[in-house]
């Protein structure tokens, strides 16, 4: 992985999704993450990239973290269950300090511009204040440079060599080139898609509302999902006609069954950059075609979906027990939860 270092870092965190990350990412979600974070632009700077401008070797230090879990490859490096939950805890713990002291020498940054522009005209020379200011700048980068490079240190430490030479490879090959999808208008496939789909949830919806009925902390709805979702969802499809299938798939999911695929990331980005999820769509595969529904996340949703902070503890225990690498909560009312997909043959 001693070649990594010669790349651009931002690869790790907002790589576009092409095939089958360990770990997908919403590319949206994450930018509007990073400019929460960051901040108050610099009127010099509106597109930083934050937090790489902020580290000592801005253009050549990888998130390392970023490229293992998230490259649109990394599935083919083999990482085994407990490589995943290394460096998921690794990030966890490690993510958030970056991101705090970034976010503090932009800020020493910003008061050296307003020191600057404060004496405009009326000075001769860097001021004490504005050295002193250059020198803690100077200072933080370094120390932030030497936490991320053990970070990537440590990294490459959970990497067998295999591992680490395969990552190479797939960081410096050729990027392969985006995929598309190809959106048709199709009311017949879409009237019948939807209708499965809406089949679905009208199959689920009631046995799950009546669950949040009975215990409005949302724990027995947990279990019901995790326990008797999949096995509805199989029974629908028992019922539909030949060539038909419906699944349910998210950015972030929390069943790996239901982890997307190529063309499902680009369909639920689309839809999130439309903002219109009422809206369905259908798009040709070739030998069939799939409609996709958006499932919005609805109040009840948030029981499981929401702050998992906020979360009972029995609540969190199912989950973690379940689905031990889940993605699936801190989500916010009407953001996109994910989609039922209606797979029609042609």
């Amino acid at each position: 992985m001693t070649k990594i270092i010669s790349l651009s870092l931002a690869m790790g965190l907002v790589s576009t999704l092409m095939a089958n990350p360990n770990i997908p990412l919403d590319k949206k979600a994450l930018q509007a993450k990073m400019t929460k974070v960051a901040g108050k632009p610099s009127p010099f700077n509106p597109k930083e990239n934050f937090p790489k401008e902020y580290f000592l070797i801005p253009k050549n230090l990888p998130f390392a973290l970023g490229l293992v879990l998230h490259h649109p490859k990394s599935d083919t490096l083999g990482l085994s269950k407990e490589q995943i939950d290394t460096l998921l805890k690794m990030k966890k713990e490690k993510q958030p300090a970056i991101l705090k002291e970034a976010k503090a020498i932009k800020a020493m940054e910003l008061k050296l511009l307003d020191l600057l522009e404060s004496n405009e005209g009326n000075q001769t020379k860097v001021s004490e204040a504005m050295a002193k200011l250059v020198d803690e700048i100077a200072q933080k980068k370094a120390s932030l440079t030497k936490a991320h490079l053990q970070c990537v240190i440590e990294v490459q430490n959970v990497l067998t060599p295999e591992q680490r030479k395969k990552m190479e490879e797939l960081v410096q090959g050729s990027h392969p080139s985006k995929p598309t999808v190809k959106y048709v208008n199709n009311p017949e496939i879409l009237a019948q898609g939807v209708k499965q789909a809406k089949g679905l949830i009208d199959g689920v919806k009631p046995t799950l509302m009546a669950t949040l009925k009975k215990d409005p902390t949302g724990v027995e709805g947990t279990v019901m999902c995790s326990t008797k979702a999949q096995e509805m969802g199989a029974n629908y499809n028992s019922s539909l006609p030949k060539g038909s299938h419906i699944r349910r798939t998210a950015i972030k999911y929390r069943n790996p069954a239901n982890k997307p695929d190529a063309t499902d990331l680009i369909v639920m980005n689309d839809m999130i950059a439309d903002g219109n999820l009422s809206k369905a769509v259908v798009v040709d595969m070739g030998k069939s075609f799939r409609v996709y529904k958006a499932l919005p996340t609805h109040k009840p949703c948030l029981k499981c979906h929401g702050d998992a902070n906020s979360m009972p503890e029995k609540m969190k225990e199912i989950i973690n027990k379940k689905y031990p690498h889940d993605l699936a909560t801190d989500f916010k009312e009407h953001e996109l939860r994910g989609v039922i997909v209606s797979e029609i043959e042609k």
